[in-house]
């Protein structure tokens, strides 16, 4: 065996120890439970939407369900719901710059 190989083999091994350690060190915790749960029966979506995506914002006070919704010729918009009734809170109209 070359001590080129035996170099190599120390060094893979002390980086490999080097990362479990440091990741052993990290301290992740649970999320924490959301405390308002969404009571909304119903929210009212145009009829040419599409849900990109779904989110939550204000879980401890005054929830809202937060959607990314893609209308008709490729327009976006952020809606935000009231969680407990659906109600519409805000509509935000995204742009994207190139």
């Amino acid at each position: 065996m070359s001590a080129l190989l035996v170099v190599l083999i120390v060094g893979v091994v002390t980086i490999a120890a080097t990362v479990v350690i440091r990741l052993g060190d990290l301290k992740i915790e649970p999320a924490a439970p959301l405390s308002a749960p969404i009571t909304a029966e119903r929210l009212d979506l145009p009829r040419d939407a599409r849900v990109v995506a779904l989110g939550r914002a204000g879980a401890q006070t005054g929830a809202e369900i937060l959607i990314l919704i893609e209308m008709a010729y490729g327009r976006e918009v952020l809606r935000s719901y009231d969680s407990d009734d659906g109600a519409l809170r805000s509509e935000t109209v995204i742009t994207r710059s190139d």
